[in-house]
């Protein structure tokens, strides 16, 4: 059964976007209740008409009437966001998050109401402001149930597929895994090769003129909210220390070619493979 009243707490990018492409989907038929720290910023901007009330964290209590929650706040805060709405819940209410992590999320909040979700969408944008429901479309949602009833995760589902996004069921702990390697770890890297040309004696606008399309294209997720990624990283550091020993070998290996000079096709053949994998994405 989809909602008739749906909660987002915390309106930024991901937040503002699911609540304008519900507002699209389900049109007068579904209620929208905002929750936001800055609800006077949020009800100033033109697309705050998507929601029937924005209100603050201070009125949490407004919960009580939602069928379905999404917490959209930074990684760190989804528990203790959580914790705080708790009392507040209809006994038949779900609870689902944003989070780009899920294991620790739902080992801490440990409660059969809450089924972890996480969009893959999103921008190196941020904020209410730079809110674009078409991100959704044809994205795919992963969700983790965890010791949550069928129905509970047909409701969190179905409403995922309204909005337009291909959702898929995975373990949590498979899901952390997963993302370390295709985005946490990558985007790890990418904000060290920006750091890295920082320091770099060329790293003046003068230069910028003759930086490579391929630099930017590299680099373009450096321009993520540090403080968003901070949580995500802190989240599943295992998994992607893990990734990052691969990727250091596979470096080391490169420097030991490059440092020898006698064997440069081995890089020729990391190139033809690498290139193969990329084209089949």
């Amino acid at each position: 059964m989809l909602p008739k009243t749906l909660g987002i707490t915390g309106i930024g990018l991901l937040g503002g976007s699911i609540a304008i492409r519900a507002r699209q989907v389900f049109k007068e038929n579904i209620k929208i209740i905002g929750f936001s720290r800055n609800p006077d910023k949020i009800k100033a901007l033109p697309q705050s008409k998507v929601f029937d009330e924005v209100l603050s964290y201070s009125e949490l209590s407004k919960i009580s009437e939602c069928d379905l929650t999404i917490i959209c706040t930074p990684v760190l805060l989804i528990p203790k966001v959580f914790k705080s709405i708790k009392t507040f819940l209809k006994s038949d209410a779900i609870v689902t998050d944003i989070g780009s992590t899920k294991y620790k999320i739902i080992k801490e909040i440990s409660d059969s109401s809450f089924i972890g979700s996480h969009p893959m969408a999103g921008s190196e944008k941020n904020g209410f402001e730079n809110s674009d429901p078409s991100i959704l479309i044809n994205a795919t949602c992963v969700i983790t149930p965890y010791n949550n009833l069928e129905s509970q995760v047909k409701t969190v589902s179905e409403f995922w597929e309204e909005l337009g996004m291909k959702v898929v069921k995975l373990p949590p702990e498979l899901h952390d895994e997963i993302v370390a390697q295709t985005s946490h770890s990558i985007h790890i890297i990418s904000f060290l090769i920006s750091y890295t040309l920082s320091e770099s004696k060329y790293s003046n606008e003068n230069f910028y003129n003759i930086y490579g399309k391929g630099l930017l294209d590299t680099t373009r997720i450096s321009k993520s909210d540090p403080e968003m990624w901070y949580d995500i990283i802190a989240t599943n550091r295992e998994n992607i220390l893990e990734f990052l020993k691969k990727f250091r070998t596979n470096l080391e290996n490169i420097e030991r070619t490059l440092k020898d000079g006698k064997n440069l096709e081995a890089i020729k053949k990391i190139m033809e493979k690498a290139k193969e994998f990329r084209e089949k994405l």
